[in-house]
């Protein structure tokens, strides 16, 4: 453990500590203060990176004194380093988000949830690396995505259930992490009751790992749709994303064959990423396809190498 140092950081939410006061620490080998920001009733208290408390405050800064109280029900941290990797600004009375949010450079899920005002999506978002949730269910004024949202390269979850979203752009086909799409309840989905956009099927062909998309029951019986994101669930289970695909020796087709067949079986309840998703279903004897289809030059060798022992 780094030694620190620790001063008493005037003017800040009281403390949980005996003196009333809010310690503030030094880190000497990685040269960051941290604070510790309690709740206002119970024990509980948690370490939080001195700048990034005040990045929180300032995009708080609309509730004045009170965002120094907001900060602790809005944030999570590293308990390593206390860099914020959560923010929950949820229902809040916050009209556009700072952009002194790129400053949050460890977030990792970024919740804005029913902000009712926010019409538009500050472009240093975008400078979050690690960012791999982005949630705007319910922001009703947000009519589009900004082109940058495909520069987000890590972004695994994109929740736009209830939002005011009424088209994908392009640029989303970059994101090659996406794993999960909730599009519930927009006009995405309500226009286009039959079959999905021509920018899904773009999504789902580019982003390999986009295994799941929550469109409530609106192509829940589009087997051509299911059957597309199995094969991205398959392909991402058993590597064939990676640039290099090893051959499957003889001795293990038997189990390849066996276990391909489990993203394709059918759930009650799917989950990504603490999201829950439709069930989905398809043929077992198609998933042995698929992954013969595949990994059909390894498949021919077996067979070959088979008949020339026999």
């Amino acid at each position: 453990m780094a030694d620190t140092t620790a001063t008493t950081e005037p003017g800040l939410p009281k403390s949980s500590g005996d003196d009333g006061s809010k310690v503030l620490h030094k880190n000497k080998k990685q040269r960051r203060n941290t604070i510790v920001v309690s709740p206002d009733h119970g024990n509980y208290n948690y370490t939080i990176d001195k700048d990034d408390y005040d990045t929180v405050c300032e995009i708080l800064s609309t509730y004045g004194e009170e965002a120094k109280r907001q900060v602790y029900n809005a944030t999570d941290t590293d308990s390593t380093d206390g860099r914020v990797v959560e923010l929950e600004l949820d229902s809040l009375e916050i009209a556009s988000l700072s952009p002194v949010v790129r400053k949050l450079e460890k977030l990792e899920i970024l919740s804005l949830d029913h902000l009712d005002r926010i019409d538009s999506l500050p472009h240093e978002i975008k400078d979050l690396a690690c960012l791999k949730v982005l949630s705007l269910s319910y922001c009703r004024s947000l009519g589009r995505l900004p082109d940058w949202i495909g520069d987000l390269s890590n972004l695994k979850v994109l929740d736009l259930q209830h939002s005011g979203i009424t088209s994908l752009p392009d640029s989303m086909s970059n994101m090659k992490s996406l794993r999960c799409l909730v599009l519930d309840g927009t006009d995405m989905v309500e226009d286009s009751p039959n079959d999905p956009s021509p920018i899904l099927w773009k999504l789902i062909k580019n982003c390999k790992f986009l295994g799941a998309v929550g469109f409530w029951r609106a192509y829940y019986k589009n087997k051509k749709l299911q059957f597309a994101l199995a094969c991205n669930r398959f392909r991402s289970r058993t590597g064939l994303n990676a640039k290099k695909v090893n051959t499957i020796a003889p001795s293990l087709w038997p189990h390849a064959l066996q276990t391909a067949t489990r993203p394709f079986r059918h759930y009650s309840e799917v989950e990504v990423m603490g999201f829950h998703l439709l069930p989905y279903t398809v043929k077992q004897i198609d998933s042995i396809h698929q992954l013969i289809k595949d990994r059909r030059d390894s498949f021919i060798g077996t067979l070959i190498n088979r008949n020339a022992d026999n």
